[in-house]
């Protein structure tokens, strides 16, 4: 059994189906691809969404990904957009589901961009040795995920009118229900990472122009997102307490650690 892969990729950007295809065939997989959303296409459409149109359709293809994953029979899928970067021992991951941790229904193999993880223990290893560490705090980025049926049904419920980022939908515990059901772990170190720079992302122009906004919109989310964090800071302060939750490196590594 190979579980499938599924890329998300732009019509206009040929040049990153070529580099991931070929990413690919290196680790013994084989993707297919998921014509992505363009975001300058959808005008104001998406405005009650109350996310940026690079978000929303961002979340779009995601969602057309985990749908054409519930159409198949697999147990699980792993999930690219077009500028992940593979290590070579991520095809050992797509031979079965046996490895994964209990209850988890995600597990991110990107490195946590925003900030040093916050994990708790070691919850499983990756068929070549890597960590599997359950995720307390969020670190930016869905460029490459597996998710289980279960997650994927999760998952598209929440996107449906979302009021939030894909990454944060998977993996923010502290804003996103769906997150905290989904119980996702975090691959250490990381087995991808971004082929290029924001500077070239698609979604960049859109995130800028959402920050340089700053309408009453933008000030409201900020005001629920603050008042979110104020439980979820005092839950954090007990679990460092406690020895629970460790502050972690997650960069990428091209071989794991035992190899």
């Amino acid at each position: 059994m190979q579980l499938p892969v599924y890329v998300i990729n732009l019509d206009r950007r040929p040049d990153r189906w070529a580099a991931i295809s070929d990413n690919l065939r290196r680790i013994g997989a084989q993707g297919e691809r998921i014509p992505a959303v363009d975001a300058e296409l959808l005008g104001d459409d998406f405005a009650r969404w109350r996310i940026d149109c690079g978000a929303a359709a961002c979340a779009t293809g995601h969602g057309e990904a985990l749908r054409r994953f519930l159409y198949t029979a697999d147990p699980a899928a792993l999930v690219l957009e077009d500028d992940a970067e593979l290590s070579p021992d991520t095809g050992s991951l797509l031979h079965n589901k046996d490895w994964w941790p209990a209850r988890t229904h995600v597990i991110q193999l990107h490195e946590q961009i925003d900030r040093p993880g916050r994990l708790r223990d070691v919850s499983g290893k990756t068929p070549s040795g890597r960590e599997l560490r359950p995720i307390e705090r969020w670190g930016g980025c869905a460029a490459a995920y597996l998710i289980d049926r279960k997650g994927a049904r999760r998952v598209l419920r929440a996107i449906r009118h979302p009021t939030m980022a894909i990454d944060r939908i998977l993996f923010d515990l502290c804003e996103s229900s769906t997150a905290r059901r989904l119980r996702p772990a975090q691959v250490v170190p990381a087995m991808a990472r971004q082929r290029f720079g924001t500077e070239d992302s698609d979604l960049e122009r859109w995130r800028r122009e959402a920050r340089e906004a700053k309408d009453h919109r933008y000030r409201l989310r900020r005001l629920r997102r603050n008042l979110k964090r104020m439980p979820y800071a005092a839950r954090m302060r007990v679990l460092y307490a406690l020895g629970t939750v460790r502050t972690m490196d997650t960069d990428y590594a091209e071989r794991p650690p035992t190899a």
